[in-house]
């Protein structure tokens, strides 16, 4: 690394939403937020008002294949994605149960059709 400038490729922006999105309830509590990756650009998870206020960016080494949010990221299309339904439901403090694994799932089908485009323009 020749400068901190060179750092900045590594450092990517999360953009949080509610654009068509009236939240959801998993292990009993409430997510209202949709973090959109500014890797991929698409929806990696869901938050509540304080992952709103604190989560700004996350931190992608390509090179080496890395993504700090790798075993919470619900983008399955995501190369870097390590994540299992049990890993983002720790992450999230829920132990897991059928019925949370369930919303998990019906969440991550319902990220991977949401309009990112159209949340950025009208949202």
């Amino acid at each position: 690394m020749s400068s901190i400038e060179d750092l900045d490729k590594f450092f990517h922006p999360v953009f949080w939403t509610n654009y068509r999105f009236r939240g959801r309830t998993i292990g009993g509590k409430f997510f209202p937020f949709i973090g959109i990756c500014g890797y991929t650009g698409r929806p990696y998870t869901v938050g509540t008002l304080l992952h709103f206020f604190i989560v700004r960016d996350l931190i992608v080494i390509e090179d080496e294949g890395w993504c700090e949010e790798e075993k919470r990221c619900l983008n399955m299309d995501c190369p870097l994605n390590k994540t299992s339904v049990t890993s983002f439901l720790k992450s999230k403090g829920i132990r897991y149960s059928k019925k949370d694994r369930e919303r998990v799932m019906r969440l991550i089908r319902f990220l991977k059709k949401y309009p990112v485009e159209e949340a950025f323009v009208k949202g």
